[in-house]
């Protein structure tokens, strides 16, 4: 098979996030760097919470509320984006997973090697950020949104990912929840697995019924832990990816929108 510059760079990148599990996070200094600009984006982004919260007082309480009440929306409807764009204007949204240390900020640059060594406040450092492939759009709207993080062995960043393998771990962490201007996202995780450099996981957007159901059921083949749900082909998906302990390999956390739990401003 003949391999467009296209492809081969998204291989490259994909390798390259692989090196993380050898050399990235093994700074003390970095560690402590990218903790600092983690726990200063977080108070960033609840500064201004009471204000916002009155502004959107109606998709909590109001007409506009869910028709499945979350209480986790419900926090974090408040979060003020435009904040951190003060600092990073390439800041996309928040991405939280309860009870995890996956609470970070999600960017996306023009490439997908700037947040592999660089933070979200642009600090070089081998911890980089959370962010969403370069081809993704930005307002969720494709099939399969794809978001990176390096696998940290102090478990920050996507350094958690990995024990989405495991059975307890798995049912104990259901949702994964994305923060944009567009709204706050519940995705509900079906499937955790392992996968190689170069495998449909990785598309995003797929317009075919065929290739759909080919994404579908490469998920539940490859699924290590499932919920046993079979999602439909006009679903959205979330995808989380990172290196696994074996190089050839990426750890794969796969969810599907949740639209009744979900908050869109405009509406």
């Amino acid at each position: 098979m003949k391999l467009t510059s296209k492809k081969i760079l998204n291989i490259l990148f994909i390798a390259a996030l692989a090196v993380g599990v050898i050399f990235y996070g093994k700074s003390l200094n970095e560690k402590e760097v990218g903790a600092r600009e983690s726990e200063e984006a977080k108070e960033i982004v609840l500064a201004n919470r009471e204000e916002i919260s009155a502004e959107k007082e109606e998709f909590i309480t109001g007409s506009k509320k869910p028709p499945v009440y979350d209480s986790v929306v419900e926090e974090l409807i408040t979060l003020d984006i435009d904040a951190l764009r003060e600092v990073n204007p390439e800041v996309i949204g928040w991405i939280y997973i309860p009870n995890t240390n996956i609470d970070y900020p999600v960017l996306q640059h023009e490439d997908n090697q700037y947040y592999l060594k660089y933070t979200w406040e642009h600090t070089r450092n081998n911890i980089g950020a959370v962010f969403l492939d370069c081809e993704t759009s930005v307002d969720l709207s494709d099939f399969n949104t794809l978001v990176y993080g390096h696998r940290i062995n102090n478990k920050t960043m996507f350094g958690s990912l990995y024990k989405f393998l495991e059975k307890e771990y798995f049912d104990a962490h259901p949702s994964i929840y994305l923060v944009t201007d567009e709204g706050v996202f519940r995705y509900d995780i079906f499937a955790s697995y392992q996968t190689g450099l170069e495998t449909i996981s990785f598309a995003m957007k797929i317009e075919t019924e065929k290739k759909r159901k080919e994404f579908i059921n490469f998920a539940l083949d490859y699924a290590v832990q499932s919920t046993g749900y079979v999602p439909k082909t006009d679903e959205q998906f979330l995808t989380l990816a990172t290196c696994s302990f074996n190089d050839t390999y990426r750890d794969v956390v796969q969810a599907v929108l949740n639209e009744e739990a979900s908050v869109r401003f405009d509406q």
